[in-house]
């Protein structure tokens, strides 16, 4: 008879994984502490109801979700063994897209799939590397984050056979809606303003790994 463990998922070990997450979103509920979307959680269980009390918002508030994930950029993550700023990324794609129309990102929900937790604790430091930068991007945002869903997928997800991971995440953001900002205010002579990068930016990883691979080869990410 087969089993979970047999088949690659050991579901104590993903328990594990999944305490340490919900431990680090709780981290995040102060960030919303006295604020519109302060986290309300009558009963402490990883499943359990997570809300707001948004009774009091004035007439013309809109609620809006947004989606997003951090696509290819897991595999530099992978590649350097490092997973600790992954979820300034996860936030920043979904935050993000809440700021540019006027709006305030309030809490944050995730779904996270990775190729395998293994049967023993080896692989658990790179869900605690997950869940710290968790804490840290979600007090620069401003947001609370009211977990999610962890998922073992096998070889459905990613290139190392170690740990792979895909990441996506979804937002609820609130803005008045007469000063939503849709681009049709911009009125020829308003002013542009660039902002300089001093890296990778988190859009366009794609093109980057496929102008390295043209550059170096396959083996492009083990060049010094």
């Amino acid at each position: 008879m087969n089993t979970y463990s047999e088949s690659g998922v050991d579901t104590g070990i993903e328990e594990q994984a999944a305490v340490i997450l919900y431990n680090a979103a709780k981290r995040t509920w102060v960030n919303r502490r006295l604020k519109l979307g302060e986290v309300v959680a009558p009963y402490d269980d990883f499943s359990g109801l997570r809300a707001i009390d948004a009774g009091q918002l004035p007439a013309g508030t809109f609620l809006n979700l947004g989606f997003d994930g951090v696509g290819t950029k897991a595999e530099f993550a992978e590649l350097a063994g490092r997973y600790d700023t992954l979820a300034y990324d996860l936030l920043a794609m979904v935050c993000d897209d809440a700021v540019i129309r006027g709006g305030e990102p309030v809490l944050v929900g995730s779904i996270l799939d990775v190729n395998t937790l293994g049967t023993d604790e080896s692989r658990l430091p790179y869900i605690k590397q997950l869940a710290a930068g968790y804490i840290a991007a979600a007090e620069a945002a401003g947001v609370a984050i009211v977990n999610g869903e962890l998922a073992q997928l096998g070889d459905r997800i990613g290139k190392s056979e170690d740990f792979s991971l895909s990441w996506g995440a979804t937002v609820l953001w609130f803005a008045a809606g007469d000063r939503l900002m849709t681009g049709k205010q911009i009125r020829p002579g308003d002013t542009l303003i660039g902002l300089a990068e001093s890296g990778l930016r988190s859009n366009g990883i794609t093109l980057v790994r496929r102008t390295l691979e043209k550059a170096y080869g396959p083996g492009w990410s083990t060049r010094s």
